[in-house]
Parts: structure tokens; C-alpha cells; sequence
């Protein structure tokens, strides 16, 4: 096998970080955990982010929703990541997260814990966020 066909086949086997970022189209918050500009799966918040907002993959709970299995797939537990909000725009290959001009304006600080079940927490303010996963190690 030449050198050229390793290099893609390793490409092709290498498990990428998917991005995670929220886009705000007026009240409502998109997240999206995405693979690449637009493909992806996302979770939507409608009316906004409360202060402190969470989703859980406790089936039955109200906040249950799928994506929760993606990120605790990908981040750690107990950790602050800081996830980007982006004004909504047609072509997300502007956001930055992908190379594009458009920054971000805010963020939010996403937390995963674990008890019985993972919940994965957004705070607006980076103190709570680092009490919320100090407070369940």
C-alpha cells in the first residue's frame, strides 16, 4: 500500500471532535454538536437559555434529549467547556469555529455530571459553572 492510500485510510479511521456551539436565531437557542458546517444534530431551547438550563438522557424526564449521549461521548465529566454563541447567519461556515470571520459574541459554560444519569448544564457565568462541577466530583 503506497504511503499516500495509509495516510487517507488513517484519515478516514480517526474519530474527530465534533464542535459544539449554540446559534441564536431571536429567542431561540440551537445546539448544535456538528461535524462540519451545517451537518450535525442539534437540540433546540426555544424562549432562549434560562440562566441555568440543562438536558438529561434520563428517558421520561421533560429535558430528556438524545444529543446528551453524543457529548458525554466526547467531553469529559465535571469539567467547564465553553461553548459559543453565534448570531444566526444562512452560511455557518463564517462562524469561526470553522474558519470564518464571524466571532462570536457570548458564550455559555456547558458541565457534565453524572449520577444515575448524565445532565449536561449551561451557565451564563463561569464561577457557578465551575462550582456546579466541583460540586459533584
Amino acid at each position: 500500500m503506497s504511503k499516500f492510500n495509509e495516510m487517507v485510510n488513517q484519515l478516514l479511521n480517526e474519530e474527530k471532535e465534533d464542535n459544539v456551539y449554540f446559534v441564536k436565531q431571536g429567542n431561540t437557542y440551537t445546539l448544535w454538536v456538528a461535524y462540519s458546517p451545517g451537518s450535525g444534530t442539534t437540540s433546540i431551547f426555544e424562549g432562549g437559555l434560562e440562566k441555568k438550563t440543562y438536558i438529561t438522557d434520563k428517558k421520561g424526564e421533560e429535558r430528556y434529549d438524545d444529543l446528551v449521549r453524543k457529548i458525554v461521548k466526547q467531553y469529559p465529566i465535571n469539567k467547564v467547556i465553553k461553548v459559543p454563541v453565534y448570531e444566526y447567519n444562512r452560511d455557518p461556515k463564517q462562524y469561526d469555529i470553522w474558519g470564518g470571520p464571524q466571532k462570536s459574541k457570548t458564550r455559555y459554560f456547558m458541565v457534565i455530571t453524572k449520577d444515575a444519569n448524565h445532565v449536561v448544564s449551561f451557565f451564563d457565568n463561569m464561577k457557578e459553572a465551575q462550582y456546579r462541577a466541583g460540586s459533584t466530583k
